[in-house]
């Protein structure tokens, strides 16, 4: 169980600081390419980058201050629910805490030795640290990004680098 709700902590493995090169340089070079990268980055700070880039396209203004206003919304409403995954997962884990609790309970009162049941909280203890240290560097990841690669998204919607999609 305990493995089933900490699986999607760990199925990315995004460095924030590789991920910033890639992007900035997209962004420069590529804009329209840099938002599909983002697209595909599910469940981190790209996802976000991805919404703000979109919800700025429909102005389909090159003004920096329309675009400001249109980009950071986007941004932030879906930069709010990658903490709550981690919360989601979080809560999975406190569940299979106590199914272990329950197990080692059982296993103590009929007379044997709880030695998986022990090492399965071990583990257990092991995998939430693991799972709190992703959240903080997702969370910074998301501050991080608003700081550094939105302004470079704007810049490059306003000098018209941005190809908008027809429609």
């Amino acid at each position: 169980m305990m493995v089933v709700a900490m699986l999607p902590a760990f199925s990315t493995s995004l460095n924030y600081p590789t991920a910033r090169l890639q992007l900035t340089n997209l962004l420069r070079t590529n804009p329209n390419q840099a938002e599909i990268v983002c697209r595909s980055m599910k469940g981190t700070f790209g996802e976000a980058i991805a919404m703000g880039m979109k919800t700025a396209a429909m102005t389909k203004m090159r003004d920096p201050a329309i675009i400001q206003q249109a980009i950071y919304p986007g941004y932030d409403a879906v930069a709010q629910n990658i903490g709550s995954t981690f919360k989601q997962i979080l809560g999975k884990a406190k569940l299979a805490g106590m199914a272990l609790v329950g197990g080692l309970a059982l296993a103590i009162s009929s007379g044997t030795f709880p030695l998986l049941h022990i090492l399965g909280g071990i583990f257990g203890a092991i995998a939430v640290g693991l799972v709190l240290m992703r959240k903080a560097d997702a969370e910074n990841a998301v501050i991080h990004a608003r700081r550094d690669l939105i302004p470079e998204a704007i810049r490059a919607m306003a000098e018209g680098r941005y190809a908008f999609p027809p429609g």
